[in-house]
């Protein structure tokens, strides 16, 4: 999904190259390329603010160990607020994919600690309408939720509920 596969390398190493999150200086230069994403190289385009947050998002998702690969004399403050959450919802088991019966699955969920992470991803490049079954055998409909990224409450009046998915 991120560069036509599931990861770039590893989920659990984090780069978040990208003009919102590195200063000006810390841009490779092989960063600096045009989307569409080359296959098969060692190069990429930056991500997006919304791709940053996916790949964060995966790298919660994943469970297990979180390493940051980054260049850090570089980040700007956005990165470090990212990277907070990451390290705070990070670690634990794996996930387990809601819709695993897809190519691609969208909806992925695991347990850390006492709350469920439920993690909806848009692997395309235009904005996607996509169903979370709450009421299932595999996710209940949640009292609360929040998005961790905005903090913003969540809230589910309809199961299974229809949300609008930025790109990536």
């Amino acid at each position: 999904p991120i560069n036509g596969h599931r990861t770039l390398t590893d989920p659990d190493f984090t780069v978040i190259a990208s003009p919102c999150t590195l200063e000006p200086d810390g841009i490779p230069d092989s960063y600096r390329v045009e989307k569409p994403y080359e296959f098969n190289t060692f190069s990429g385009p930056m991500f997006s603010e919304n791709e940053v947050k996916a790949w964060l998002s995966f790298i919660i998702i994943s469970g297990g160990l979180v390493n940051l690969s980054d260049r850090l004399a570089y980040l700007k403050p956005l990165a470090y607020e990212l990277l907070e959450k990451v390290y705070e919802y990070a670690g634990g088991e794996g996930f387990l994919a809601v819709d695993a019966e897809k190519t691609l699955p969208e909806i992925y969920t695991r347990k850390h600690g006492n709350k469920t992470l439920l993690a909806v991803f848009n692997w395309f490049d235009n904005e996607k309408e996509i169903t979370i079954p709450f009421g299932g055998e595999i996710l209940s409909a949640p009292n609360e939720a929040k998005d961790i990224w905005s903090g913003k409450k969540l809230t589910f009046e309809d199961c299974p509920y229809t949300a609008t998915i930025p790109p990536r």
